[in-house]
Order: C-alpha cells, then sequence, then structure tokens
C-alpha cells in the first residue's frame, strides 16, 4: 500500500497471498499450526456448507502482474494469524512456539483458591523475561494473562512458568544497583532498629539473592542470620550462609534452620515472584517465633494501575498485591498485616 502511494498508482488493486487453497485445505493448515489431528476435520462438499459461495475457476482467481503487489504464502500468513489470535485470547494449548513445557495455565486464584477470575488485561505473548541468549535461537511465546479474582480481589497473572527455568540460573544481583544497595541497607537497619532484634535473634531471609542484606547483618555483628536462594550460579559467587534452594516446607528440616524460632523474617521483590505463596506463608507462620515479625516488600498494583506500569507484566510477576487481598491471606495463615509502608525504589 506505501508503495501504491508514494508512487501514485492509483485504482482499484485487488491483493491476495500467494497460492491456492479450498476451505477444507486452510482447516487441515489450522489443524497443524495448532498441532490437532487433522482427523478431527471433514471433508465436504460444497453443496453441504451452508451459505457457500459459488465454485469459481482457477482463472478467476486473483494474480497480480507486478512484483510490487506480491505477497506471501497464504500458509505464511495463516500461521501467523493463527499464532496471534490463539496468544490473544489465550487458549491453552501447545503452538508450535510454545513446545517446551516450561509453562501452565492458572484457572484459580493463587491466594484463596476460588474458580471465580475474570481477565481484565492481556498483553502480547513474549518470551520468558530474562533468559537473554548470547547467539539467536528460537524462544517459546508465552502469554501475558492478567485478571482478578472476584473472591478476594487479589490481582494475578494466569500464565505460570515452571521456576527451575526461571530461578535455577538467574541473572539478576541486587548488588549490580546503588540505589537498590542503599535501599537495602537502610531497610535492614531500620527493622532491625524498630523491632528490637538483638545480635543473637535468628533472623532468616527469603530470595537472598546475592546476599546485600545477610552481608549488612554480620557487618553490623548479627551473626545468627541464614538466607534461602534457589539460583546456583549466583550460590556459586559467595560464601555466605545463604541455603541454595527454594523456600518453604522442604527447608524446615535443613539443619541450619530445623530447631529455630525466628525473630525476624523478611523477603524482598520475592514474593510475587512465587507460584506456592500459600506453602510460604505457612512455612514463614511455622518458623516465626510468637512475637516475631514477618517483612515483605512487593509492587503496589494501584501504583501499577494509576502510573500505567504496563513494563512490570512479565514473566516473572505473578502477583501484583493489594493491601485488602494481603490482609485477608495472611488472617487465613494465622498472622495479621499491621502496617504498610510505601516506596518508589520500583518506580
Amino acid at each position: 500500500m506505501e508503495y501504491l502511494i508514494d508512487n501514485q498508482k492509483y485504482g482499484v488493486h485487488h491483493l491476495t497471498n500467494s497460492g491456492y487453497a479450498k476451505g477444507y485445505e486452510i482447516a487441515l493448515e489450522i489443524a497443524n499450526i495448532m498441532q490437532k489431528p487433522t482427523s478431527l476435520i471433514e471433508h465436504v462438499s460444497a453443496s453441504n456448507v451452508p451459505n457457500a459461495s459459488p465454485m469459481r475457476s482457477k482463472s478467476e482467481c486473483l494474480m497480480t502482474i507486478y512484483e510490487h503487489n506480491v505477497m506471501r504464502h497464504w500458509k505464511d500468513a495463516l500461521k501467523e494469524y493463527v499464532t496471534k489470535y490463539i496468544s490473544l485470547k489465550s487458549i491453552d494449548y501447545r503452538i508450535s512456539e510454545s513446545k517446551p513445557n516450561i509453562w501452565k495455565a492458572r484457572d484459580c486464584c493463587r491466594l484463596c483458591g476460588s474458580f471465580n477470575l475474570h481477565t481484565f488485561f492481556k498483553l502480547e505473548a513474549t518470551p520468558p523475561a530474562n533468559h537473554v541468549v548470547s547467539t539467536p535461537i528460537h524462544q517459546p511465546l508465552i502469554p501475558l494473562t492478567l485478571s482478578i479474582c472476584k473472591e478476594c480481589n487479589h490481582v494475578q497473572l494466569l500464565e505460570i512458568i515452571h521456576p527451575t527455568y526461571l530461578y535455577s540460573t538467574y541473572i539478576y544481583l541486587s548488588s549490580i544497583s546503588p540505589r537498590m544497595i542503599k535501599h537495602l541497607e537502610h531497610s535492614i537497619l531500620a527493622f532491625t532498629h524498630r523491632f528490637k532484634i538483638k545480635k543473637e535473634d535468628p533472623i532468616l531471609e527469603i530470595g537472598a539473592n546475592d546476599g546485600i542484606f545477610i552481608k549488612e547483618l554480620l557487618s553490623h555483628c548479627y551473626h545468627n542470620v541464614i538466607g534461602v536462594d534457589p539460583a546456583q550460579n549466583i550460590h556459586k559467587l559467595h560464601n555466605l550462609p545463604i541455603i541454595c534452594d527454594y523456600f518453604g516446607k522442604n527447608i524446615v528440616t535443613n539443619s541450619d534452620i530445623s530447631n529455630k524460632k525466628f525473630k525476624l523474617i523478611y523477603g524482598f521483590h520475592c514474593c510475587a515472584h512465587i507460584e506456592n505463596i500459600n506453602d510460604v506463608f505457612d512455612t514463614v507462620y511455622e518458623l516465626l517465633d510468637d512475637d516475631g515479625v514477618f517483612i515483605i516488600e512487593v509492587g503496589y498494583f494501584n501504583d501499577v494501575l494509576q502510573h500505567y506500569n504496563f513494563d512490570v507484566v512479565y514473566h516473572e510477576h505473578i502477583d501484583y498485591h493489594t493491601c485488602y487481598a494481603m490482609d485477608q491471606f495472611s488472617k487465613k495463615h494465622h498472622m495479621i498485616l499491621f502496617d504498610v509502608e510505601r516506596n518508589d525504589i520500583q518506580s
């Protein structure tokens, strides 16, 4: 169209994709794209198709006599259309771009378990975030579907990527951001001061990453500290007291954690990444001292909404928290949300 306009080639132009196809052939191609058995498609004559258009001969098919009018083959166009349509509709099946079995679609609320979910926003399907490659390779395209639970009002992503695919090797380090380092160091000292944490009190960090918090605590003589983080590549970079594992019930029997009751458990920017958040809260409740405190820092959905921060919607961020939903969820796990502070560390 751009060529026709720029070169003032006015008139009636008929544009069609290259190649010939009957409806039956198009249906077979759609089945192949969707990796569905072609046996599901039945060949029938046009006379048995309601409202079928008149049969045309090949001599009536439109063909161009100009090179600038040549369009790609109909199979290529059809594949792009079907793939994009499926992504936008979030239909749960594995198209060719998503062959690796690394994700699934959630059908109930992550916090309360209700199936009463309402989808309100969809982004274009993308490869998994933070999977940077050194050479071009074909990566799976995975939808991004935001839904809200009609029962507890929790906002969440429906597509769940297997955690070992996302976090066994993790490229983000807390220590690469001077602003984040300053924020974390200030926060941990504020916590220990406010809640009168003693030097010998057990302290546990969820999602310790490369140990910025742990280092700060040790430098101030808090010697009974332990972290948990699953990234194997990051674990090789330090000799800090950080267990290389996922946090949950599986961690309770670890020799560095068992028989301890923690005065402070905290997790910064990790609780929005965890699929089984119920397991996390159950484990926190089991490990927390009777007068202990559990502190998390997460993105606030109201800020995402008000500031149009759609760029924070990607496959690592599966939860978008609100005070109401978190208050209800905490009570479910025998804890009370008693204080909330707001910051702009992640805009």
